[in-house]
């Protein structure tokens, strides 16, 4: 059974290589400092995205 999945969050990050999410601060590739990205929250981990491209991921 997959976990579920939380609302999806918008980050948009000029400062750094990161996004911050529920608190807390992940890393993304440093070519998308400036950038907005998805960010999907799941109970279990965490997904950014660059349009549909998955750029980083990080599990709980």
């Amino acid at each position: 059974m997959s976990a579920p999945r939380l609302p999806t969050r918008r980050s948009n990050e000029s400062r750094g290589t990161g996004c911050d999410a529920d608190e807390s601060r992940y890393s993304v590739p440093a070519r998308f400092i400036g950038h907005k990205v998805r960010v999907v929250l799941r109970s279990t981990e965490l997904i950014a995205y660059d349009g549909r491209v998955e750029i980083a991921f990080h599990p709980g």
